[in-house]
């Protein structure tokens, strides 16, 4: 289990993270080996709780997008969850 870790690993070229003042993840984008960008982005309300996630992928002038957007009720429960996917956009 540990070389099939390894070599996913060793797959990605590079890694940037992004943090607020609450040092919540607020994006990631990983660079791979073939040209391609993964980006994933959080948003979050006043109790931490996050509001939107995307994720997205991008390799020459084509992207590939999941958007989540979150609901919460007064006891921060999922309430509603939309999901939109995009697949093959230009960018």
């Amino acid at each position: 289990m540990e070389c099939d870790e390894l070599s996913k690993a060793s797959a990605m070229a590079s890694a940037t993270y992004h943090s607020n003042s609450k040092a919540r993840l607020i994006s990631a984008v990983t660079e791979d080996v073939l040209g391609g960008t993964l980006t994933e982005s959080y948003t979050y309300n006043y109790p931490g709780e996050i509001v939107s996630h995307i994720t997205s992928y991008a390799h020459g002038t084509v992207t590939d997008a999941l958007s989540i957007t979150y609901d919460y009720d007064i006891r921060g429960r999922v309430v509603e969850s939309v999901s939109t996917l995009s697949l093959g956009g230009s960018t």
